[in-house]
């Protein structure tokens, strides 16, 4: 199995979970909501040639500013065509972030961004879906209605905890209530498909030098010998895997949620810590692995003399 599809089966389901609550969760779906979407999902395929990335995203931005556009020039919420065509890149958006996670396999900064910015769509769409009755179901115009309502006491929570006492004296954040255990497992298991690339990379591999062939005729020009400093005959450094590997790297993920959901269940009020203490480890980790490795000395190879100081 190749590290695309290992990486997708690992990150894919976080964000195929967050279109599934909106598909399940508010309809019926308009047409032009549909074909929005649709639109949106083009950086999947990005995941088989991620050349394309970039054309495959120029469509996703013309709606982005139409979104904009739209937000701004209508008072109110949106109805209707506006709504639609709103609602639309709400129910595309998490493949939206899933197909530049999936195309950009060597970028793994932009991966990280991605992945962060698309659990948090889904945390606030989450959020937006907990504050309305499920029955009946909800139309896309609630749903909207729903999700600026949310947002917007989140972020007048968080002013005024920055302008009082910090988040103590603050009130109750919206999106601080949502935590499936499921969500919570799937972001987990997508975080460690997106360290992948990171802890299981190999060194090149490195080719001795060949072995000049010995010639019967001697040439009509001889050539120096440009002479090598402490040359040695040791053979070539053999390739080096790295010390972690992708299962490691899915156990532990494994294992973070175990703990998580553990210390939510018993003391909710430390689960945010555990989390931040987890990334910090992750962050010491992948630093302690990247850094390059110490020549060793060869065995019975004489140390260099010390240059003498030049007056």
């Amino acid at each position: 199995m190749t590290s695309t599809w290992l990486r997708g089966l690992t990150v894919g389901p976080v964000f195929v979970f967050g279109t599934a609550l909106l598909v399940g969760g508010v309809g019926p779906w308009s047409a032009t909501s549909l074909v929005v979407a649709a639109v949106l999902a083009l950086p999947l395929l990005a995941a088989a040639r991620p050349a394309w990335l970039g054309r495959l995203i120029l469509p996703s931005i013309a709606l982005f500013l139409l979104d904009g556009a739209l937000t701004w020039a209508i008072p109110g919420f949106p109805t209707g065509g506006p709504a639609d065509v709103i609602a639309g890149i709400f129910l595309g958006l998490p493949l939206w972030f899933l197909g530049i996670l999936l195309g950009s396999p060597e970028r793994p900064g932009i991966a990280l961004l991605s992945l962060a910015a698309g659990l948090f769509s889904i945390v606030s769409t989450g959020s937006a879906l907990s504050s309305i009755p499920a029955l009946p179901t909800p139309t896309p115009e609630a749903f909207l209605r729903a999700w600026f309502t949310t947002d917007g006491h989140q972020l007048a929570s968080l002013g005024g905890a920055l302008a009082g006492g910090g988040l103590g004296s603050a009130p109750a954040l919206p999106l601080a209530g949502y935590a499936d255990p499921l969500f919570v497992a799937l972001a987990f298991l997508a975080l460690g498909g997106t360290l992948l690339p990171l802890l299981g990379t190999e060194d090149p591999h490195v080719r001795p030098p060949p072995t000049p062939s010995r010639r019967d005729l001697v040439p009509s020009v001889r050539r120096s010998v440009v002479p090598v400093l402490y040359a040695t005959r040791e053979p070539a450094t053999p390739p080096r895997r790295a010390s972690v590997g992708g299962r490691a790297t899915v156990g532990g993920a494994v294992v973070a949620v175990a703990v998580f959901e553990a210390v939510a269940a018993s003391a909710p009020a430390y689960a945010f810590l555990v989390v931040t203490l987890g990334v910090v480890a992750t962050l010491l980790l992948l630093v302690r692995l990247q850094r390059p490795p110490r020549p060793e000395a060869a065995p019975g190879a004489r140390p260099r003399p010390a240059r003498a100081r030049e007056l």
